[in-house]
């Protein structure tokens, strides 16, 4: 018996629970609006939660006097203290003037739970997947996922992309730009049992060295040159990134083809067991540790994006630009993963912030949708830092707001004018 298709309608209507889609259901909630949640998993966070990418990068920066301070204020802020109160942080780090923090991926996903279920407005649907969308005249008007009873036809005023790889905006017919190569992506495991002061004294400086030995000796058959490691906040336990997946037989991995996808997700587990023995065997601190669990999914940090109305670019990183329709600071530097297992590097100078332009955050063709997260209009090296969970968090209430603000007034996303953004902005920024 077939099911009948149910529908749903709401003021904003949300595809993609990570970090970008709950800052933004979260603030468009507040602000009145009915929203529609929809998320694949069963639970929230995205791959903060499910492919543990470990730390949150992005939320601070260093101003140019040395003092730490938040990149964003709102939505990010109040996220990164409520992890703090329910112990789910480790200690605030810096690598070359970049600061993060590392986190636990368990307490993550409480938090989230926390902020979405704390909200009325919101209506959460988790195993909902996104399988078809309708536009007309340059709208969408329907967008269909497939749940557990069937179909359920979700109607938005405004739309707003969270899915990290743009998978609704190309539904929708959006334009896509995709580079030709892209960042590797790797697969997270978690260690416990671990001498945490014993290994940080060796530093990530001597797990570099001992991969870089093992792999000119033949023994470690990863091409990655270098590792992490992160507290997650829990006694003895860390997350560790050391392992890369590129494609097979040298070709280019290309994660939205299911062959190689599952190739990778296969590859992770594989390389991630090789890795955990070297370890246990030469890394101080690690004796007497054992493998936990490894992530559930591949942690992906760059795929396919919009085009937007406008191009966020390398050098509007590196010289801190802001713009008259900012809606975001970014403060992580450029941080590339290359196919010759290397990181690379590119810092901002210290006090440097960038703004992410609302532009970037408006697909071409669709005049009801916003993209928020690593799917926006941004070039391969751009992506490289604004990608990261704080900024992340901060685009995502950028949109949750701007979403209820063009819901309300029954205006789409090119009727948009300065003052609601100056408004916007100052919800979200600190200024210095």
């Amino acid at each position: 018996m077939k099911s009948k298709t149910s529908v749903k309608k709401c003021d904003v209507l949300i595809i993609g629970a990570g970090v970008s889609g709950i800052a933004a259901a979260v603030s468009a909630a507040r602000r009145g609006s009915r929203v529609i949640l929809a998320e694949n998993y069963g639970f929230l966070g995205g791959l903060a939660t499910s492919a543990w990418v470990g730390t949150i990068a992005g939320a601070y920066f260093i101003t140019s006097n040395g003092e730490v301070r938040f990149a964003n204020e709102g939505f990010v802020k109040e996220f990164v203290e409520e992890l703090r109160r329910n112990d789910g942080l480790g200690e605030i780090a810096s690598h070359n003037d970049a600061v993060y923090i590392p986190y636990s991926p368990v307490i993550f996903k409480i938090v989230c739970d926390n902020f979405i279920t704390s909200e009325p407005n919101i209506f959460l649907m988790l195993h909902s997947q996104l399988i078809n969308v309708t536009v007309r005249e340059k709208r969408i008007s329907s967008v269909t996922v497939h749940t557990k009873s069937g179909m359920a036809e979700l109607q938005g005023k405004i739309s707003i992309d969270c899915t990290g790889d743009a998978a609704l905006s190309l539904m929708a017919g959006v334009p896509m730009q995709k580079s030709r190569e892209l960042q590797y992506p790797s697969t997270m495991f978690i260690v416990n049992h671990v001498d945490i002061e014993k290994a940080k004294t060796a530093g990530p400086g001597k797990l570099s060295k001992i991969m870089l030995h093992a792999s000119m000796y033949g023994n470690l058959k990863i091409p990655r040159l270098n590792g992490f490691f992160f507290e997650t906040g829990r006694p003895g336990e860390v997350i560790i990134s050391m392992t890369g997946i590129f494609g097979r037989e040298n070709k280019i991995l290309d994660i939205n083809d299911p062959e190689d996808l599952t190739y990778a997700e296969l590859e992770g587990r594989r390389q991630s067991l090789i890795c955990f023995d070297l370890l246990k065997r030469q890394m101080p601190g690690f004796e007497s540790s054992y493998l936990s669990e490894i992530a559930p999914q591949l942690g992906i940090r760059e795929n396919r994006r919009i085009e937007g109305h406008y191009l966020l670019s390398r050098k509007d990183i590196l010289s801190g630009r802001t713009f008259r329709d900012g809606v975001a600071w970014g403060a992580w530097p450029i941080e590339l993963h290359t196919e010759e297992g290397k990181i690379d590097w590119v810092p901002l100078k210290k006090g440097v912030r960038y703004q992410i332009p609302y532009r970037c955050l408006r697909p071409q063709k669709i005049e009801n949708l916003l993209v928020a997260g690593r799917c926006i209009s941004a070039s391969h090296e751009a992506m490289g830092s604004c990608r990261v969970i704080g900024t992340c968090l901060a685009m995502g209430q950028s949109a949750g707001i701007i979403a209820s603000e063009l819901a309300s007034e029954r205006l789409s996303t090119s009727q948009l004018c300065g003052k609601h953004l100056k408004n916007i902005m100052q919800s979200v920024v600190s200024e210095v």
